[in-house]
């Protein structure tokens, strides 16, 4: 009996050991898991600057960058076949309607309008033969008609032979520079072959795009103020002379404010700034367009309330400057983030500072 004693003794200590090593890990492991859930659930806190919507006044204008573009822009070509024998443009010349471009050969037209002649007034002498051969009942009327038909399709081949030797004297069809000559002296043009490029730049043309809600306050005619940008300090007066009917998928309008350019100090391809005015100033609530978020076109700011962040939608308005006109979604009472919001999303904890 003594001798099962000392075995069952020392068995009972190791497994009443071995137990309390086994239940103090587990207390020690659900203790670092309850830490570790508490460190999880501390809440990371943001800091951010911060904006009040205020009132200001807003002019309802914008300026829109454009081009300035020629009014007119001809690429004029050949309409007969003949050789140059002589031209009178170079690149930069200064030409007036009706200049003379270029002459052609004209030797052979010459030629057949020579034979065209003579043949004519063999028809017309024929004519008055047979008519008289008709009166003696020598010809008939059959022949009279058929030689007045002749006689016409004479009249026709000089008419047509007088219209080409016109036309081997090429006119300039309109006023303006010459920005690219094609003609050389001994080279021949056949029909629709290039003979120059003519630029008018007396007056210029910009196109610009405005959106839907300003464009219905444009009209053809209405007087738009244009900034040249060589001419930062000059003011130009120009006018609408096209308004497009159809927007783009922006809801963006083309459209033309046509400007004179005496002297042709501005060129083709300069830039300018378009100045549209609509109404008086007037005091609108607006917010610095940095407070934006997710662009124009749905435009989204956050919120503070209790330094908990809310995305909130808002409409705006204009915008001029830095700071963009609030249409709907805002009071002067609110308080806006300005910076941070990169680190923020819907319901972040923040700290405002200074």
């Amino acid at each position: 009996m003594k001798t099962i004693s000392k075995f069952i003794i020392p068995v009972i200590i190791i497994g009443l050991s071995t137990w309390f090593v086994i239940w103090k890990l587990s207390s020690n492991k659900k203790e670092m898991e309850s830490n570790a859930a508490l460190g999880n659930q501390k809440t990371v806190v943001f800091p951010v600057t911060v904006a009040n919507p205020s009132n200001k006044s807003l002019s309802q204008g914008f300026e829109l960058n454009g081009t300035f573009q020629p009014s007119h822009v001809l690429n004029f070509v050949s309409e007969m076949p003949g050789r140059v024998i002589s031209h009178n443009i170079k690149n930069g010349q200064q030409l007036s309607k009706g200049d003379v471009v270029a002459k052609l050969d004209d030797e052979q037209i010459h030629i057949d309008m020579a034979l065209a002649t003579d043949n004519l007034d063999k028809l017309k002498s024929d004519l008055a033969k047979l008519e008289n051969m008709l009166l003696s009942n020598a010809a008939t009327k059959q022949q009279v008609e058929e030689m007045k038909m002749g006689i016409k399709s004479a009249e026709s081949r000089i008419t047509s032979l007088k219209r080409q030797l016109r036309m081997t004297t090429i006119l300039s069809p309109i006023s303006g520079i010459i920005s690219k000559s094609f003609l050389e002296n001994g080279s021949y043009l056949a029909p629709g072959a290039p003979i120059a490029e003519i630029v008018d730049i007396s007056t210029l043309k910009m196109q610009v795009n405005v959106l839907d809600r300003d464009v219905v306050k444009l009209s053809v005619g209405k007087t738009i103020q244009i900034v040249p940008d060589v001419f930062p300090d000059t003011k130009i007066s120009g006018q609408i002379i096209f308004i497009s009917p159809k927007g783009d998928a922006s809801r963006n309008f083309m459209i033309e404010i046509q400007i004179s350019n005496p002297g042709n100090r501005l060129k083709a391809g300069m830039t300018g700034v378009a100045l549209f005015d609509f109404t008086v100033p007037k005091s609108s609530l607006t917010l610095p367009v940095k407070c934006i978020v997710g662009g124009m076109q749905e435009p989204k700011v956050y919120v503070v309330v209790n330094n908990v962040v809310s995305l909130r939608k808002i409409k705006t308005g204009y915008i001029q400057g830095d700071v963009v006109e609030i249409l709907d979604g805002l009071n002067e009472t609110d308080v806006v983030v300005e910076t941070g919001q990169l680190n923020i999303v819907d319901g972040s904890k923040v700290q405002i500072i200074k």
